[in-house]
């Protein structure tokens, strides 16, 4: 079943690094910082061509646009519509403040205040804030002082309680602990301080994975299930740290872990009996997550690759005659293999892999701002952005942050 799967993958599901520090906010634990280097002019056009597949012979000159591919049958609409805009901006109180956003959930959009001690990305929580999207109301669930010394990583409702993922610094490291409806229920070490762990929903469970510090200062990196009676179980161990896969705001119904050592990576993908089944990878491949299963894009040239589509279950992986233009920036993945993302020139689209091909479509509701994205329901997606004006030696003049609430039509 592994040996299915070519061993040139790669590890590198990539966010936009360098326009999340640029904008102050926070990253997750799959950036990096090879999209910095890819050029603005690079990412223009992210899907640039489509090659039929070789019973129709066609030569690569005569690529077309893979949002009229004709051979395609719809299935999932990728045409949107603006149904409400939110102003985040009056939640800033003081000067270095960012508006971190968290997680979108039947109808609710979370987001906390976070203050500039300790860097960009691990900034102290000082409001964790709920969006009504439907009525607009936003309502205050929890406040620290910076005394505490909180930073909200995650905040979900499950099994009819509200958990919270939190890191509590002190010293070099710092305390990584979940607490249902306020009381602790998980704890650990936590030694990979620049990473925001999150929930990802499989089935009725939760998963999570943690760098931790264990006896004798030796570091593992762990994967655990929080069951819907929320004991909490680790299901997978590694001597070396691990990273996930899994995007911020993610929905797809998957998990994947990726390890990577010395000499060698490794992706993990999480199987019906909650056990990884891993493959050899390398470094010149991206992986995207979705519900059935993963986009691959193997580089073909210096920022080209060729897409491939790897089953969940099966393993297999079948090559959909596509190209791909440039890196992903800021991917999260929908339901229903929907999924949304950023180019560097700061432009979102909305995609959808269906019918063994990947459509792609712009979402002209937000034309500029770096741009989050979380679902809100089974076809409505909040669109968070922050938009930045600068004066002619790049500083930061006056910033903006916004949400617009959009539905597939």
């Amino acid at each position: 079943m592994v040996t299915n799967i070519r061993q040139s993958l790669r590890l590198g599901f990539v966010v936009g690094l360098a326009a999340i520090i640029a904008t102050g906010c926070s990253t997750n634990t799959n950036s990096s910082s090879a999209v910095s280097s890819q050029s603005q002019q690079e990412q223009t056009s992210q899907i640039s061509s489509v090659q039929e597949t070789e019973s129709s012979q066609q030569e690569p000159s005569e690529q077309t646009s893979i949002s009229s591919q004709s051979q395609v049958t719809a299935t999932h609409s990728l045409t949107t519509e603006t149904v409400n805009q939110f102003n985040f901006g009056s939640y800033i109180t003081q000067e270095g403040e960012n508006i971190d956003p968290l997680r979108g959930e039947n109808g609710h959009f979370y987001f906390h205040t976070v203050s500039p001690i300790h860097g960009l990305t691990l900034g102290l929580t000082r409001t964790l804030y709920d969006l009504n999207c439907e009525t607009g109301e936003i309502s205050e669930l929890i406040t620290f002082s910076d005394d505490e010394q909180i930073r909200i990583c995650d905040f979900i409702k499950y099994q009819n309680s509200q958990l919270e993922m939190r890191y509590q610094f002190f010293g070099e490291n710092c305390k990584f602990l979940i607490q249902k409806d306020g009381e602790e229920i998980f704890s650990a070490v936590s030694v990979d301080m620049l990473s925001l762990p999150k929930f990802t929903v499989v089935g009725d469970n939760l998963f999570f994975q943690i760098n931790e510090m264990g006896l004798n200062n030796s570091i593992s990196g762990n994967v655990y299930r929080v069951n819907p009676g929320f004991s909490v179980d680790s299901i997978y161990s590694s001597p070396i740290p691990i990273k996930g896969l899994i995007n911020t705001f993610n929905y797809s119904g998957n998990y994947a872990i990726g390890i990577q050592d010395a000499d060698s990576e490794r992706f993990g993908i999480l199987n019906n009996q909650d056990e990884f089944t891993f493959v050899e990878t390398s470094n010149d491949e991206n992986i995207y997550p979705l519900t059935t299963g993963f986009i691959h894009c193997k580089q073909i040239g210096e920022n080209t690759y060729s897409m491939f589509w790897i089953d969940k279950d099966t393993q297999n992986e079948i090559d959909l005659g596509q190209t791909f233009e440039g890196v992903m920036g800021n991917y999260t993945a929908l339901e229903n293999n929907m999924f949304m993302y950023e180019d560097l020139n700061q432009q979102s689209y909305i995609g959808c892999f269906e019918n063994n091909q990947i459509r792609i479509e712009p979402l002209n509701a937000v034309t500029s701002g770096f741009c989050r994205y979380a679902q809100t329901s089974s076809n409505s997606q909040l669109i968070y952005f922050n938009a930045i004006d600068t004066n002619d030696i790049g500083q930061i003049v006056a910033q903006s942050w916004g949400g617009i609430l959009v539905k597939q039509q």
